[in-house]
């Protein structure tokens, strides 16, 4: 903007004027897009983290006792954690009230993916020596 500004003769008045539609612009979004929906300031990251914990738990449950409808309770226990990790992200791009939150479970999503991977290969080495 102050580049074109400053090519322009008319010098900074453009961007005075820029200036002045830029911000009822803003103040639009704010009061439209944002203010009425109170529920788009909260996380959906801790439902998302309990659905996908109880997938772990029962393909881990399903995994070392060797129950033979592993591999479609691992793939969709594989898809809980991918979900989970989306609304993760998704999160972390809210503003900050909503991000910070959503910070403070990062460890236990990571660890949540750990525990699914080990279980895993628990089970694949359990299947090679069977």
């Amino acid at each position: 903007m102050i580049l074109i500004d400053l090519l322009n003769r008319a010098g900074w008045a453009l961007a005075g004027e820029r200036l002045i539609d830029t911000l009822p612009g803003c103040a639009i979004v704010l009061l439209v897009g944002y203010a009425p929906w109170p529920s788009s300031w909260h996380a959906h990251l801790p439902e998302q983290f309990a659905a996908a914990l109880d997938s772990v738990a029962r393909y881990t449950e399903q995994a070392l006792a060797g129950a033979p409808g592993r591999p479609g309770l691992r793939r969709q226990t594989y898809r809980a954690l991918s979900d989970l990790r989306t609304e993760f992200q998704r999160t972390m791009a809210e503003p900050p009230s909503v991000s910070r939150r959503a910070a403070r479970l990062r460890p236990a999503v990571i660890a949540l993916e750990h525990v699914t991977g080990t279980v895993t290969a628990a089970a694949v080495r359990g299947d090679r020596a069977a």
